[in-house]
């Protein structure tokens, strides 16, 4: 993040709520509740399709097989590669939900 994006937002958080400008932004109508998508009562496979994750480059070190195995499977080594982690971790955050545990 800038550091002008990091002054702006700043400024942002200390103005009170009657010191925002929300004219474009228009008041919500029974309608829009009616047609509005309530996430925390869905499945989460069906949440996880409606929500855009932000991806982030990074570095890793796996091991060469590994490698040649996902890069053997075609293109697009690197979303399998999400793939497969992702559904480790959702593995591991039900396990943690069923058995009450937070981390």
């Amino acid at each position: 993040m800038s550091s002008a994006t990091r002054k702006r937002l700043e400024a942002l958080a200390i103005l009170p709520d009657f010191g925002i400008d929300t004219r474009d932004i228009p008041e919500w109508t029974e309608d829009d509740f009616a047609r509005a998508i309530r996430l925390n009562v869905r499945p989460f496979a069906e949440v996880i399709r409606l929500y855009k994750v932000r991806k982030s480059a990074i570095t890793a070190r796996i091991d060469q097989d590994v490698l040649l195995w996902l890069r053997g499977q075609g293109t697009g080594y690197q979303t399998r590669m999400n793939a497969i982690l992702r559904a480790a971790m959702v593995r591991d955050l039900r396990r943690r939900a069923k058995h009450g545990e937070s981390r």
